[in-house]
């Protein structure tokens, strides 16, 4: 159910769901609904009788569409019709999580600097499991002391801080380890899709 949204927001974005209910029918058919009945405690449902996932994936289905709602991805009309708006549209066309475009949205504005872009650039979903290797916190923040754009938090075992630092290190032509080398190379081939 983590990539609920997203999923949802394609489908409603080629007109295959229109409506919450449709949005209700669609996941009954997903892969999703096969494992709540056959797994329900990972889940940690009650049970699984028909008014246990109903309730459950009512409540899926309304968080997704709130989300997408807050994301101004989704309008809601006549309390049940549900509309692709713009910023729905782009992530679905670039394959995008709707939370990244959303923060994009938020956070870019005519007074943004460069420091601005690099760090919501970094902030994107897409980088949240950029993994972080044994020994790799002190490297970035060894790297990042010697940077132009120096970090805010203490937080150097966060896939995103790296991502910043190691976005900078690309653009400041800083020479990096191996290891660091192919996380800015997986950084970089997703920035370029994200900065289309």
């Amino acid at each position: 159910d983590q990539n609920l949204t997203d999923h949802l927001n394609a489908e409603i974005v080629t007109g295959t769901i229109e409506t919450a209910h449709e949005a209700m029918d669609w996941v009954t058919w997903s892969f999703l609904y096969r494992r709540l009945t056959q797994n329900p405690n990972y889940y940690k449902l009650a049970g699984v009788t028909g008014s246990h996932l109903n309730d459950y994936l009512s409540e899926l289905i309304e968080n997704a569409i709130e989300e997408l709602e807050e994301a101004n991805c989704v309008s809601v009309e006549d309390e049940t019709n549900l509309v692709p708006q713009n910023l729905g549209v782009i992530p679905f066309h670039y394959y995008i999580k709707c939370a990244t475009i959303d923060e994009f949205s938020r956070a870019v504005n005519e007074n943004s600097k460069i420091k601005d872009f690099l760090g919501v650039l970094a902030a994107a979903a897409e980088f949240e499991n950029m993994p972080i290797r044994q020994g790799e916190e002190s490297l970035i923040r060894g790297l990042a002391a010697s940077l132009k754009y120096k970090i805010e938090s203490d937080k150097f075992n966060d896939p995103n801080t790296k991502s910043f630092v190691l976005l900078q290190a690309h653009f400041s032509r800083t020479p990096i380890s191996t290891d660091l080398s192919y996380d800015q190379r997986v950084i970089l081939e997703q920035s370029v899709r994200l900065i289309q």
